[in-house]
């Protein structure tokens, strides 16, 4: 989900977080066919039980079930077509409205910044004002989660003190 985010961030931000998402929790597999194979072999077992997708843990195929309107005592037995179809679209097409970003304020994905345009890449000065240095993530510098932040951080960091140190040494 980050990295996804971190590719989105730009569209994310235009839409105010605010959009729906659809997912397929069995891109893989054909769920009616698993139903099947279910009906057969489990028809007594309970539905809302036990999962019958190794991709999906059993809390989310529980929440999956009553989204679909499935009964916690419903056997494989017992399924209707109109609850198959639900059940179905459930795991192949499950959708959520995003309505903005979280309330706990624990975001990891950021984007936009001052423009690198604007900015000397070997010193990290601004080309607007002079002596204003900028680094990290307050620069339109964006990518893929997993330690990139850090080392644009770090990286920018580095050649920004270093160009200040020059400065004042030079100025000294």
């Amino acid at each position: 989900i980050l990295k996804l985010s971190a590719w989105g961030a730009r569209q994310l931000s235009a839409s105010d977080y605010h959009f729906e998402l659809t997912v397929n929790w069995s891109p893989h597999e054909t769920f009616e066919q698993v139903l099947s194979e279910q009906r057969t072999a489990y028809g007594k077992r309970t539905i809302i039980k036990r999962s019958p997708l190794d991709t999906i843990p059993r809390r989310l195929w529980e929440k999956l079930c009553m989204q679909a309107g499935i009964d916690s005592s419903l056997t494989w037995s017992q399924l209707t077509a109109q609850q198959e179809s639900a059940l179905t679209l459930q795991v192949h097409a499950c959708t959520f409205k995003v309505t903005g970003k979280s309330l706990n304020k624990e975001e990891f994905v950021t984007c936009g910044g001052v423009p690198l345009k604007e900015v000397r890449t070997k010193t990290f000065e601004s080309k607007l004002r002079q002596q204003v240095y900028f680094t990290g993530e307050v620069l339109d510098i964006d990518g893929v989660t997993g330690g990139f932040n850090f080392q644009n951080a770090w990286t920018t960091a580095y050649l920004a003190s270093q160009s200040i140190a020059t400065a004042i040494l030079t100025n000294a």
